[in-house]
C-alpha cells in the first residue's frame, strides 16, 4: 500500500477533547482523575505520545497531544478505554463512559498554537473552578502547574518544552513571566473556534466550521488553523489519500485487500463481511474493518456503507461509540498485517 499522509501522523499537534456520558462528573471523586492522568504519563512515557498542555474539568478534558510513534487514534483508545474499564469497575456500572468518538483537531502553529495553549489551560478559571491565576497554580489536574512551579514533584511525566520554547524570546523577562503576561492578554479566537476549529475538511472540499452543524460528526477532519493552511492539508489529502478525485479501482482493490486481511484476522469467511446479518465476532470484525477504512483509507461513512452494503447509519454508529477491546484487538491486528500491503 502506498505510504499515506494521516491526520494523526507522528509530529501533527492536535486540540483533544472527550466529553463524559450525560454530563457525568468522571473525575470526581478525585482518584478517578489521578488514575486518568497516570493512564496518560504512561503513554508519554513510553514515548508514544507527547502532552503540551492539559487540563481535566470534571465531566470532561482537553490536551494538546503530540502523536509519537502510534497514531492518535491508537493513543487515545488505550487511554479511553483502560479509564473506561476501571472507572466502570470502581462505580460498579456498566456501559459507556465518554460520548462516543473523541473529537480531535489539526492545529496549526503560531498563533492558533498560542491561543490554544492559553485556551486550555485556563478553562478551569473561566468554568469557575479556580478564583485566579494564583490559584490556577495550585490546581493539580492542569499541565499550567508544572509549567508555573518547576519545583513541584507532580506528575513528572509532564515537560513544557514546547511551551519553554514558544516564550523563551523574552530574554529580559524570562520565559515563565512571558508565559503568565500572554495569558492575561485578549483572545484573538473565539472559543467556539479553539473548541471546534475554524475549518472542516470533506468531499466538498474546505468549508468554514461555523457554517456547518455542530452535530457534525466527531471523526470530521478539523482544522484549527488559517483557510491556506486548512487548503494545504486538503490537498496532501486529496493528492495522497484520494479525498476527492480517487482513482475508484484502485480504491476498490484496497478495500477488498483489507477485508481479506480483517477476515483472516478474524477467523471468519469473508463473505460474511458483507452480510447484514451473522455472529457477534462477524459483527466485532466488520466493525474493526469499519475503522481501519476511516482511518486508513479516509473513505466516508457512505463509501463504506456501500461497500460493506450496510446502512450509512450503521456506520455512523460504530463510528461514535467507544470501541470495545476486542475490537481494538483486531484493529491493531489488521494494521500490523502486511498482506493488504502487497
Amino acid at each position: 500500500m502506498r505510504q499515506t499522509f494521516r491526520l494523526d501522523s507522528p509530529g501533527t499537534l492536535h486540540h483533544v477533547i472527550s466529553r463524559a456520558v450525560d454530563g457525568r462528573m468522571v473525575f470526581s471523586p478525585w482518584e478517578h482523575a489521578n488514575d486518568f492522568i497516570q493512564r496518560l504519563g504512561k503513554l508519554v512515557l513510553e514515548g508514544t505520545m507527547k502532552v503540551h498542555a492539559w487540563t481535566l474539568m470534571g465531566n470532561h478534558f482537553h490536551l494538546l497531544a503530540e502523536p509519537c510513534t502510534e497514531g492518535l487514534s491508537v493513543n487515545m483508545q488505550r487511554l479511553l478505554t483502560g479509564f473506561a474499564a476501571r472507572y466502570n469497575l470502581r462505580e460498579e456500572r456498566q456501559g459507556h463512559v465518554f460520548q462516543g468518538r473523541f473529537t480531535s483537531i489539526l492545529v496549526e502553529t503560531g498563533d492558533y498554537l498560542l491561543e490554544l495553549i492559553r485556551y486550555i489551560h485556563l478553562n478551569p478559571l473561566r468554568a469557575g473552578i479556580v478564583r485566579s491565576l494564583d490559584e490556577l497554580s495550585e490546581y493539580p489536574y492542569s499541565g499550567h502547574l508544572k509549567v508555573v512551579r518547576s519545583d513541584t514533584d507532580a506528575w513528572d511525566w509532564y515537560d513544557a518544552e514546547l511551551i519553554r520554547s514558544l516564550f523563551s524570546d523574552d530574554e529580559s523577562n524570562g520565559w515563565k513571566s512571558s508565559y503568565l503576561k500572554f495569558l492575561k492578554k485578549e483572545p484573538m479566537h473565539t472559543d467556539i473556534e479553539l473548541e471546534k476549529g475554524t475549518f472542516i475538511l470533506g468531499s466538498n472540499g474546505v468549508q468554514a466550521a461555523v457554517k456547518m452543524s455542530w452535530n457534525c460528526s466527531p471523526s470530521a477532519m478539523r482544522i484549527l488553523g488559517s483557510r491556506q493552511y486548512a487548503g494545504q492539508i486538503y490537498e496532501n489529502l486529496r493528492s495522497i489519500r484520494g479525498l476527492r478525485c480517487r482513482d475508484r479501482m484502485e480504491e476498490h482493490s484496497l478495500m477488498d485487500a483489507f477485508l481479506k486481511t480483517a477476515a483472516d484476522v478474524g477467523q471468519i469467511p469473508r463473505k460474511s463481511m458483507k452480510q447484514s446479518k451473522g455472529s457477534r465476532r462477524v459483527s466485532k470484525t466488520r466493525a474493526a474493518l469499519v475503522r481501519v477504512l476511516t482511518d486508513e483509507l479516509g473513505l466516508s461513512n457512505t463509501d463504506v456503507s456501500g461497500y460493506l452494503r450496510v446502512t450509512p447509519s450503521a456506520i455512523t454508529a460504530i463510528m461514535r461509540r467507544d470501541p470495545s477491546p476486542e475490537e481494538l484487538i483486531l484493529i491493531n491486528a489488521i494494521k500490523r498485517s502486511n498482506k493488504y500491503r502487497k
